[in-house]
């Protein structure tokens, strides 16, 4: 199986800014959230833990497994990349703000691209390529991926299709350290 959490939360969270890829730390009410995490998989035994290059990832990572583990820092498991978004308003005050459609932003059927940023293809390229390289090398394993919800809107389409219509909001939002679970062995990518 495959066990994907989000990071603990961190003071832009907190402030609904759109963190992207600065590398934000974990404030306590993030660490106190992977601690809880770490009670929720104490049952699980994992053979691989994956995470995000990011801070906030890493340390929700290994105060999720007590330590007991090496982490793999993997680059594909990084946030999306929001561009000008960076650092700014909460996405539900982006409109407010800027031109942007969000909606459009995460629609592979109608992608209005911001600029600066990701585009649903690249995600989906980098995420995909990294299941489709752990599945290989760990097969019949139990993994643990620590990455942000921008990425795990993505890793949902490697296991379960194309949101319909094209819309990755339909996924919904990843809560801090909620934890995903999907079987690599229903993989329905295309």
């Amino acid at each position: 199986m495959i066990y994907v959490a989000r990071h603990g939360k961190t003071d832009w969270n907190a402030a609904g800014k759109i963190q992207s890829r600065s590398d934000i730390p974990l404030n306590e009410t993030g660490r106190e959230q992977a601690r809880a995490l770490a009670a929720e998989i104490a049952g699980i035994s994992i053979d691989v833990c994956y995470s995000s290059p990011l801070s906030r990832a890493m340390e929700t990572c290994e105060i999720a497994t007590g330590g007991k583990y090496d982490i793999i820092i993997d680059d594909r498991l990084i946030e999306r990349n929001y561009g000008e978004l960076e650092g700014t308003v909460a996405w539900d005050k982006v409109k407010e703000c800027h031109t942007y459609d969000i909606k459009g932003y995460w629609n592979s059927a109608n992608e209005t691209l911001i600029k600066g940023t990701e585009s649903l293809e690249q995600l989906r390229t980098r995420i995909f390529s990294f299941f489709d390289d752990v599945i290989r090398k760990h097969p019949n394993k139990n993994i643990f991926v620590v990455s942000h919800s921008g990425a795990i809107r993505m890793m949902r389409s490697y296991f379960g299709g194309v949101p319909a219509e094209g819309n990755y909001l339909s996924f919904g939002k990843t809560k801090n350290c909620e934890l995903v679970t999907f079987d690599p062995g229903l993989i329905a990518k295309e």
